[in-house]
């Protein structure tokens, strides 16, 4: 069976439709937030005092901001389809899975096998402490 999944990034701002992911770092915390063409314009404009008056640290040498953006914008594309066909499986296949945050390490792992091997281990089988019922009819 074939299976086309969809991506579409949301303005975080507003839940309207986003074109780029705009990556910038505050107080050595990196950031990353979905924005539409106006709001990624807006937002560079507010920088712009900022960075005009700002130096720029050692060793941060970028891509140019057109060709950035682009990788930038696919790696995330990317990384948010597999995260989605991992979450899609994971609920198929009965593991607890979160709609957003971070995916457990052993359910990404299982994922990982599947995909290479086939068929993934049922998760509630790996529990010694789950119930186990049997039909009395």
């Amino acid at each position: 069976m074939a299976r086309i999944e969809h991506i579409t990034l949301v303005d975080d701002l507003d839940g309207s439709s986003a074109d780029e992911t705009v990556e910038f770092i505050a107080d050595n915390v990196a950031y990353e937030i979905d924005l539409s063409r106006a709001h990624a314009a807006a937002f560079r404009e507010a920088l712009a005092p900022y960075v005009a008056a700002a130096r720029r640290a050692p060793g941060t040498a970028r891509q140019p901001r057109r060709d950035r953006t682009t990788a930038v914008t696919t790696m995330t594309s990317e990384r948010r389809q597999r995260n989605s066909a991992i979450r899609s499986w994971a609920r198929e296949k009965g593991y607890p899975i979160a709609v957003r945050g971070r995916i457990p390490t052993e359910v990404a792992d299982a994922y990982a096998k599947a995909v290479e091997s086939g068929p993934a281990p049922d998760p509630r089988a790996s529990t010694p402490s789950a119930p186990h019922f049997q039909d009395a009819g």
